[in-house]
């Protein structure tokens, strides 16, 4: 008898581990299946917030006139140079509404005797 109660004693210590060893392998599976997640939530926030700010900065950029000075107010109306209907006309200080094609001419005529007395001076 006293050798198959030994024999018991060995197999309860065998399930026992076993049993012990299973509960560990379970934790650390859902412990890796959590950091897992984890991860993966941190690159995607950090991924939207690269490309919010990156949405702000092409929209800053877009209200700035290439020498960094912002545009003046806009709206809808009809362009005072060309006489032409647009979803974009500048409001300019003077009264004078131009379209972006008007603006734009208007501000290289502007800057191109700056540029021409700067090169000869």
């Amino acid at each position: 008898m006293l050798l198959a109660s030994r024999s018991f004693d060995r197999w309860e210590v065998f399930v026992s581990t076993l049993f012990t060893s299973f509960v560990l392998l379970f934790l650390l599976i859902v412990l890796a299946v959590v950091a897992t997640a984890l991860v993966i939530a941190i690159i995607r926030s950090r991924r939207r917030e690269r490309a919010v700010a990156a949405e702000r900065e092409k929209a800053r950029l877009a209200k700035l006139r290439p020498d960094g000075l912002p545009f003046p107010p806009h709206g809808r109306g009809m362009c005072a140079a060309c006489g032409k209907a647009s979803e974009k006309v500048y409001f300019l200080g003077d009264g004078r509404r131009l379209c972006p094609r008007c603006y734009e001419s208007l501000e290289m005529n502007a800057a191109a005797p700056a540029v021409s007395a700067g090169g000869e001076g």
